[in-house]
């Protein structure tokens, strides 16, 4: 099933709390039974994910990105730095700031933008750092939802 932009906008607007990876519930909870490890014998570290090689028109939005500020940076890379495309990715909670900048971007140029949306489920991994020296190192998978946005300038000339 085809979802727009709008539409999941909405969803994560109304039920953030509902958004589920489309990896079943149940093989991600059997999945941590199976890679948790007593607290007292080792240190959880969370890796930062794998990302393909960036290029200047991908933008990578995490929770802590403050909004404000790419606007103008988008606008540089669409009108003045004449890039056809940027590519706007996110995973996890900064999924909802993603989708609200780049619907923000549409509203500020209606007729010159087009948004395309690609959604897919991320694997993660951990490490579980040994507190003792009789401990050994572990390492844990776990699963996170992603979105790709792809905004693209619409040709005048072909109109």
């Amino acid at each position: 099933m085809k979802y727009t932009l709008r539409s999941i906008y909405y969803f994560l607007l109304r039920r953030p709390s509902k958004v589920r990876s489309t990896v079943c519930q149940m093989e991600i909870e059997q999945e941590r039974e199976k890679n948790e490890s007593p607290p007292e014998t080792h240190l959880f570290v969370k890796r930062a994910p794998l990302r393909p090689d960036a290029q200047k028109n991908d933008i990578w939005i995490s929770r802590g990105h403050s909004l404000a500020p790419l606007l103008p940076r988008f606008r540089r890379l669409l009108f003045q730095d004449k890039y056809s495309e940027i590519r706007i990715h996110a995973m996890g909670a900064a999924i909802f700031a993603a989708v609200k900048i780049s619907l923000q971007l549409q509203r500020t140029y209606p007729n010159a933008l087009q948004l395309r949306t690609e959604t897919s489920t991320v694997q993660l991994f951990d490490d579980y750092v040994p507190l003792t020296e009789d401990a050994e190192m572990e390492t844990g998978t776990r699963y996170n939802s992603a979105i790709h946005i792809t905004v693209s300038r619409v040709d005048q000339t072909s109109r």
